[in-house]
């Protein structure tokens, strides 16, 4: 191990974030997930629950209302997991006390080293956040959520951040242990204008289609909902009324949301909870869509591969490489996924060395192959 960590001084472009800034990350995880519990439950008293699924635990924060119970995903059990439920179980909705201690450790992470989404951004997913859009199983994909994974694993990417473009995602057939709702109706395009009246949904070409995208005239924010795509022909955008907005399909989407999708934070002024996807099948997802590209095809390419590159040298040398070969051998038996693994990997100016090192032996053709969009 520590022949490799020295190898990898050799060519690396992302860094280890220090002890401190990682045990700040813990601290706000554990206060953001209480803060939104709170905020979900409208200060009151819930109480916890779990269920079991594909022999993994998962527990759930429950709260009675007049409509009915609602359920919020806590995460997969683990001590971290148990002790958030213990503080719920004890903590009486003083919230405004509970954000102003979060947003003081909040700051006190960014200060240490930690990554944060841009302000401009951020109040947009707050706004989202606060009326309940990520209880509803969507995945924060692209640059925002290459951000923070980054957080998450404990490190800092020395790639290009700053994107106008944020990514969320929503299967279309939500295979996960939960509730699939949390009883929370909302509509996207009312909320994102409450954050900046300026916000409007793009046309689709088709006119005649709902909209997967809005759009700010004043920040160019732009919002993309994206969904899997179940077949080659299925490129209708698919309306969610519970969102109020479509969602455009995506091949190669359903790779990326089946994987062991987990808690992670978006982080500015404070913190917010957020599913955010596998990190080994985000950067294999990346090399994969890299050659998907048609627009400004170069540029984006360029930093798809990048921050796959990234992603792969932190779960490298953080001991991760089972989830590569995991992520590799699920990707490899999906049509024409290797075929664009393999391009990316020789890609010029793509893939650091040691990384390719890892890849290649990886991206070989299984015995058989299944057909996928």
């Amino acid at each position: 191990m520590v022949e490799l960590i020295i190898l990898y001084h050799t060519f690396l472009t992302m860094e280890l974030q220090d002890v401190l800034t990682q045990t700040l990350y813990s601290q706000i995880r554990e206060e953001a997930v209480i803060f939104d519990s709170l905020v979900f439950g409208e200060g009151a008293t819930g109480s916890a629950y779990s269920i079991t699924h594909q022999g993994r635990v998962y527990w759930y924060w429950q709260v009675s209302t007049p409509t009915g119970n609602r359920k919020m995903l806590i995460g997969r059990d683990s001590d971290e997991t148990r002790s958030t439920i213990a503080r719920l179980e004890t903590q009486r909705g003083n919230r405004a006390q509970l954000l102003d201690g979060l947003k003081r450790a909040s700051a006190a992470f960014l200060a240490s080293g930690g990554m944060s989404n841009e302000p401009a951004h951020f109040r947009v997913m707050e706004k989202l956040a606060m009326a309940g859009l990520f209880r509803k199983n969507l995945v924060l994909i692209g640059s925002h959520g290459f951000v923070s994974i980054g957080n998450a694993l404990g490190v800092r990417w020395h790639g290009q951040l700053k994107t106008t473009d944020m990514d969320i995602a929503r299967s279309q057939s939500i295979a996960i242990a939960v509730p699939t709702d949390s009883g929370e109706i909302l509509s996207v395009p009312d909320v994102a204008k409450s954050a900046d009246s300026s916000f409007f949904l793009v046309t689709e070409l088709d006119p005649r289609k709902p909209s997967s995208t809005l759009m700010s005239r004043k920040t160019k924010v732009k919002l993309d909902f994206l969904t899997t795509q179940k077949s080659m022909e299925n490129t209708e955008t698919r309306y969610f009324a519970d969102i109020n907005i479509a969602a455009s399909p995506l091949r190669f989407m359903d790779y990326l949301l089946s994987g062991n999708n987990f808690k992670g934070l978006i982080v500015g002024n404070y913190a917010i909870p957020v599913t955010l996807p596998d990190p080994a099948r985000f950067a294999i997802h990346k090399l994969i869509i890299a050659q998907e590209r048609t627009a400004n095809r170069d540029i984006k390419a360029l930093k798809d591969i990048r921050q796959a590159d990234e992603v792969l040298q932190a779960l490298i040398i953080l001991g991760k490489e089972f989830e590569i070969r995991d992520a590799m051998s699920s990707a490899c038996k999906i049509r024409g996924a290797l075929a664009n693994i393999n391009k990316s990997i020789i890609e010029p100016n793509g893939l650091s060395d040691g990384v390719r090192e890892v890849i290649e032996p990886l991206a070989v053709k299984p015995k058989s192959s299944r057909s996928a969009p």
